[in-house]
């Protein structure tokens, strides 16, 4: 009975933690307007454009280089936060199999800082 009614309190929290994210661009986009362009207006959001494209819009520029160049931006930042996530999962499994928190600690962070540098 708990263990059910904790799923689906948890699937409320799931929903608003991903409507809040899903926010997120705008939010960043408004506080920019306000401190670099006199407050003006975010606009709607176009659904025919990609995701880089609305948020170029949205920060209030429209040079197509410029949309390119955050397009790639937001693809390598994505693509880096994607193998974090791998260095930490593969740091678990390595925990799993050893019973020294140093040398869990040492290889996660060696891991995860060879990524950072670009090695992987």
């Amino acid at each position: 009975m708990i263990v059910a009614r904790r799923r689906v309190d948890l699937q409320y929290v799931y929903e608003d933690s991903m409507d809040l994210i899903a926010k997120l661009p705008t939010i960043a986009a408004i506080i920019y307007r306000n401190l670099y362009r006199d407050g003006t207006s975010v606009g709607a959001i176009d659904p025919s454009k990609d995701w880089s494209a609305n948020f170029v819009s949205m920060l209030g520029y429209e040079n197509p280089q410029f949309t390119e160049l955050m397009r790639l931006y937001l693809t390598i930042h994505r693509y880096t936060n994607l193998l974090e996530l791998q260095c930490l999962h593969l740091a678990m499994q390595v925990r799993l199999g050893h019973k020294s928190q140093l040398r869990f600690c040492s290889f996660g962070t060696c891991n995860f800082s060879s990524v950072s540098a670009g090695e992987n």
